[in-house]
């Protein structure tokens, strides 16, 4: 287990100094996925629920570029998303969030944050919630960037890691509150 791990560290530092430094690469890359077609659409494998009720699971299966991508409910809106466990925080560009009714506060509380395509302010926001199938997640620390600087919704570990687990095996990744 600890070499599969220590393997998966070694490809995300890759990904993540590549990244960094080809300049336009993960736009590039996003604006690629953003425009897939229906069929290679990623799909919810399953959810389930515990004979009490008390733990919910969601299984997502990975699409063919092997990204887990799902259809969440941000504020009671539906958007499809991106899991990125290398991103801090939840990210959204300004149309999607002014869509999901989340409104920053502008020249409030500005953060740079470091893109692929290098530093850009963004502002930091609380989501009220985010939902995926039966699994609801509440108070979620986001950022909302330029729509220039970000094409797509990224799940982060914000949202992460108020779940009670979250594991990737098999080609698919399962979310667990």
């Amino acid at each position: 287990m600890f070499q599969v791990v220590k393997a998966l560290f070694a490809v995300a530092l890759l990904t993540g100094v590549a990244a960094l430094t080809v300049p336009g690469l993960t736009t590039a890359f996003l604006s690629q996925q953003a425009t897939q077609t229906e069929s290679q659409a990623p799909r919810l494998a399953s959810t389930a629920s515990s004979a009490t009720g008390a733990t919910n699971t969601v299984r997502i299966e990975a699409d063919a570029s092997h990204h887990f991508r799902g259809r969440f409910r941000i504020n009671g809106r539906a958007t499809d998303g991106l899991i990125d466990t290398g991103a801090t925080s939840v990210a959204l560009n300004e149309s999607t969030a002014r869509r999901l009714g989340i409104l920053p506060v502008h020249y409030r509380d500005k953060v740079e944050v470091s893109t692929a395509n290098g530093r850009v302010s963004a502002e930091r926001v609380v989501i009220e919630r985010i939902e995926i199938g039966p699994i609801v997640v509440r108070d979620i620390e986001g950022v909302v960037l330029p729509d220039t600087a970000l094409q797509t919704t990224l799940i982060g570990m914000s949202f992460l890691r108020k779940l009670g687990s979250y594991r990737v095996a098999d080609g698919r990744m399962e979310l667990v509150r």
